[in-house]
């Protein structure tokens, strides 16, 4: 039986009001405080009193406001730190067979295809679910199916259509909220997500009339981009004026997610803008499989865990303290500089200044009487500096702050220990800064493995009709591929592998391929191009000129020809012989015949009349095309374009049997060995 709307509607109000409690307005308030602290804007704080942000103290235009911002270093260097850990999402076969491994490396392609969406859009997700981690100790990504971000397309009936996109987000941590029951995020019986959305766009989508009085509810998220807006690039200054959300169009936008029950097998899906319900579906948005196995699309990142709470604390909770005491050990050193710690001259009367230079150098100089002073002297005397003892306490504070990040040496911000250190070097103090941090990464990315993991169960879902994915394969090549979600048959095991582990820097990998090319390892790369090609890429040298690659650029191309052509371009022919040659946009042509073994060179040239076709390099076609038939990608091809690649790539196998023969007469008569058949 289906829940009336006004049961939901009061359902989903006691749920976001018990965000209210005590412990989520401090949750909060913490939050907001490291964004400040991160920002730089230290100074400010958020005031109950008039619901913004204000002033921790009266503010002193003349008052010498300095930041040294070590947590801003340290959230970056986290974040780097777990962004340079590459990872590949690999999907495991429901099976051994050969069906569930090609789905399954089908699969993977798709998680590459969808990665590479806007542009690496998912690395940006990503990087921002990493920013939330450091600042907060909380993130969360959203997964899930998107009318908005797809395309219009047209039907086989003509009738526009619009087509949706399997869709990732980041969503800001005060923007969600759970029951207090439960430590991990499948304890909880539902997920609660609160956006504020345009009003227009929920009437158009949606079809209703919807009030614009909720936007004031999301009292924390229109602050923040208030403070964001118009936060003041020199600190101290307060805050600029000239930003204010109009609520009027805007409204509150309640979505809850949940779990299956007893008596909602499939779990629940509800939505609200304003007052009114939008969707009051019995099903999750990702759907429960036949096994009962179920998800949200809310995926949660932790950094440091707090026994009995599904809420984590963050890493800059330990660094406030030592930040507070050098930002005021900086204003006092500021103000003393100003003040006492300034030299300073007794006079017994006015004094005249005046701008003298003297070889080119500008300086101010005291001119007074004498006489009317009386034969008394101006006195300059030195200022009061603090003592020697501040700036030790300085330093022992930015040590604290290294030892509590688990950056000794703020090796992981990038400083050599010195300046000879090789690559190894680093790479094992860099190693020996990363094992207190290990354990953070790993929780990071198993977090992102769940989230691989429904991107591909809602690709099933989603992909009913042909799609088109292109992603590099192994050794980066470019593979170009239609699929089906039907495909996938249900291989959504997915699990992260770490790409590469051999070391940490770009100057430590450069130092273990050179030394693996001293070894020999790759054997004499002078006498193979293609190894020195790669070498050279890998090195930072993305292109390197070479005669090799102008003939493997030539073949592709001939590849794609093939592969791409439609019946259209493909045109049939009648030779002379009322043989049947297929030509492919006018460039060469195919004989689609049976070759045989006793056919000459020369009936090779009626197989193709390319007019370019003896400048190519034989052995470097024969290569390309027969990676192409013996490809996966192969098996796809119609069978005329099948026959086609076939064919051509006999006539450069044909090629290099008859330059082999005439290289071995040449050799034969060289040697004086050449002699005329005894029948002859």
């Amino acid at each position: 039986m289906k829940i009336s709307d006004q049961e939901v509607l009061l359902d989903i109000d006691n749920i976001f009001k018990q965000e209210l409690d005590s412990a989520q307005i401090v949750r909060e308030k913490t939050w907001f405080r490291n964004i400040l602290f991160y920002i730089g804007e230290q100074w400010l704080s958020w005031l109950d009193e008039s619901n913004t942000f204000g002033s921790r103290f009266a503010l002193n235009p003349n008052e010498p406001m300095p930041v040294s911002n070590v947590i801003r270093d340290h959230v970056r260097s986290m974040k780097a730190l777990i962004l340079n850990k590459k990872y590949t999402a690999r999907i495991w076969p429901n099976s051994e067979e050969q069906q569930d491994k090609d789905a399954a490396e089908l699969g993977a392609m798709v998680l590459k295809d969808l990665d590479m969406k806007g542009c690496n859009e998912s690395e940006d997700i990503k990087e921002l679910c990493a920013l939330w981690v450091g600042l907060t100790g909380n993130a969360f990504a959203r997964t899930y199916i998107s009318f908005d971000n797809g395309t219009y397309i047209q039907d086989q009936g003509g009738k526009i259509v619009q087509r949706g996109d399997v869709v990732l987000e980041s969503i800001i941590p005060f923007n969600v909220t759970v029951p207090m029951i439960g430590t991990t995020l499948r304890d909880k019986s539902y997920v609660g997500i609160k956006s504020l959305k345009e009003k227009e766009w929920v009437e158009d989508t949606f079809k209703i009339k919807v009030q614009s009085d909720g936007a004031q509810l999301v009292e924390y998220e229109k602050q923040l981009m208030t403070l964001v807006s118009n936060v003041s690039p020199w600190k101290g200054r307060g805050l600029e004026s000239g930003f204010d959300m109009d609520s009027s169009k805007y409204t509150l936008f309640k979505e809850v997610e949940y779990r299956p029950t007893k008596k909602y097998p499939k779990g629940r899906y509800v939505c609200s803008a304003g007052e009114v319900i939008v969707k009051n579906e019995q099903e999750m948005p990702i759907p429960v499989t036949d096994e009962g196995e179920w998800e949200y699309t809310i995926t949660d990142f932790k950094y440091n865990y707090t026994p009995g709470s599904f809420w984590a604390t963050s890493s800059i909770d330990d660094l406030i303290s030592p930040q507070v005491r050098i930002n005021e050990i900086d204003k006092a050193l500021s103000s003393n500089r100003k003040d006492v710690g300034r030299p300073y001259v007794l006079t017994p009367m006015d004094l005249v200044l005046k701008r003298k230079s003297l070889a080119g150098q500008s300086f101010l100089q005291l001119e007074y009487d004498a006489m009317s002073a009386g034969g008394l002297t101006p006195k300059v005397m030195r200022g009061t500096p603090y003592p020697q003892q501040i700036l030790e306490e300085r330093k022992i504070n930015k040590e604290v702050v290294q030892d509590a990040a688990g950056d000794p040496k703020n090796i992981l911000r990038g400083q050599s220990p010195g300046s000879g250190s090789s690559g190894y070097m680093v790479d094992i103090l860099r190693e020996s800064a990363e094992m207190s941090h290990t354990p953070d990464i790993d929780r990071f990315y198993r977090s992102w493995n769940r989230v691989k993991r429904k991107q591909i169960i809602l690709a099933q879902k989603l992909y009913t009709e042909t799609r088109l994915l292109k992603v590099a394969g192994k050794g980066n090549e470019i593979i170009i591929r239609s699929f089906k979600g039907s495909d996938l048959y249900n291989n959504t095991d997915v699990r992260m592998e770490l790409d590469s582990g051999i070391s940490s820097t770009r100057a430590g990998q450069n130092q273990f391929i050179m030394s693996l090319i001293q070894n020999k390892f790759f054997g004499d790369i002078s006498q193979n191009p293609k190894m020195q090609y790669e070498l050279m890429r890998q090195f930072g040298m993305s292109w390197m000129p070479t005669e090799r690659s102008i003939h493997e650029e030539t073949a592709e191309y001939e590849n794609s020809l093939v592969i791409n052509a439609t019946e259209s371009e493909i045109m049939v022919q009648n030779a002379q012989d009322n043989t049947l040659i297929y030509t492919i946009e006018g460039l060469f042509y195919f004989d689609l015949r049976t070759l045989k073994d006793d056919m000459t060179i020369d009936d090779m040239e009626i197989l193709s009349e390319d007019p370019t076709f003896k400048f190519h390099d034989h052995n470097i076609h024969y290569e390309s095309h027969t990676n192409v038939i013996l490809s996966k990608e192969f098996k796809t091809l119609s069978p005329i374009k099948k026959q086609i690649l076939i064919s051509h790539t006999d006539i450069h196998r044909w090629e290099l049997n008859a330059m082999a023969e005439r290289q071995m007469q040449q050799a034969m008569l060289m040697e004086g060995k050449f002699k005329q058949s005894p029948t002859e």
